[in-house]
Formats: C-alpha cells, sequence, structure tokens
C-alpha cells in the first residue's frame, strides 16, 4: 500500500468512516498498489453509493481535504500507525470530515 494511501486511510478510520480491514480490501482489490486518487475514487463509489447527488458531492468535497492532508503526510516519509485507531471523532485539528446521516448506520455520531 503506497504511502499515501495510507494516510488517507488512516485518515478515514480515526474518523470512524472505514475500518483498517475494508481499506486493504480496497486496496487489495485495485491490485495491492492503486494510486491515491484510484483509491479515494473507489473509497468515494462505495461511501456514496445510494446516496443523493447532493450528499455524494458533499463527501467528495470533504476527501479532497483528506487527500490534501494525506499527500502532505506522505511528504514527510513518516508512515502512520495503521494497528489500531483511537477511540474519538477528530483524527486531528486541521481536517473535520462531517458525518453525513446514513440510517443503515449503526456507527453513526452526532
Amino acid at each position: 500500500m503506497q504511502l499515501d494511501v495510507q494516510w488517507f486511510l488512516k485518515t478515514l478510520v480515526d474518523n470512524s468512516i472505514m475500518t483498517v480491514e475494508r481499506g486493504v480490501q480496497i486496496n487489495n482489490a485495485l491490485g495491492g498498489e492503486p494510486d491515491l486518487m484510484q483509491y479515494a475514487q473507489e473509497v468515494l463509489n462505495e461511501l456514496c453509493a445510494g446516496m443523493s447527488p447532493e450528499d455524494a458531492r458533499n463527501w467528495a468535497s470533504q476527501l479532497e481535504q483528506v487527500i490534501a492532508f494525506a499527500q502532505q503526510q506522505a511528504a514527510t516519509g513518516q508512515a502512520p500507525d495503521l494497528g489500531t485507531a483511537p477511540d474519538r471523532y477528530f483524527c486531528c485539528s486541521r481536517y473535520t470530515i462531517k458525518p453525513i446521516y446514513r440510517p443503515e448506520s449503526k456507527n453513526y455520531r452526532v
């Protein structure tokens, strides 16, 4: 898994949007070394399945911020710890992912 993809996934995991396991499955389904844009597009497709176009645009906008953050972190050359995500909603003070209510999700946080 490429370094920027690891940071992208770490941010999603820290925000309780995706599990590490699901992120690795997506990575493997894309051949094991997808670039960040290909990976982010697949994540966006999965997150937005069945959503309204407006909600999908909101997710896309928020994921653009996560992409920028992941690229900045990857530029340091340091890999994130994908072990266990902290039990918190915000991953950092600069970027916040606002949840979109999905009634079928049991992990939705207010």
